[in-house]
């Protein structure tokens, strides 16, 4: 199973602590209570390979194009006040994803 992080980022100086905290510990957990293995899609990691002109609206894309491959969404604390977060929310939702609550999950 792959499931994409979606957390905030722009505004934020700890997303990548966040997005890394939050990505061992749903391995972690997924090991230990569900079958089949987990592909977890890190969305933090991508500045590694952009572009510094990458514009928010590329990166959005680039972001939905991950988000289709995947089974599933974890929508990471504080997602609701993202409008990156709401607009992945919204995109699972329409391409009929899992998606999972961290408050829900842990």
């Amino acid at each position: 199973m792959k499931v994409y992080l979606s957390g905030p980022i722009t505004g934020t100086e700890d997303y990548r602590d966040r997005f890394a905290h939050c990505e061992s510990r749903l391995r972690r957990e997924w090991d230990g209570n569900r079958n089949g293995e987990l592909e977890v899609i890190n969305p933090a990691k991508l500045e590694h390979i952009l572009p510094k002109s990458a514009s928010y609206e590329e990166i959005m894309k680039i972001c939905f194009d991950l988000l289709q491959m995947c089974d599933g969404i974890m929508m990471m604390p504080g997602w609701k006040d993202s409008r990156g977060c709401n607009q992945e929310y919204g995109y699972a939702r329409a391409l009929r994803k899992e998606i999972y609550e961290w408050e829900e999950w842990f």
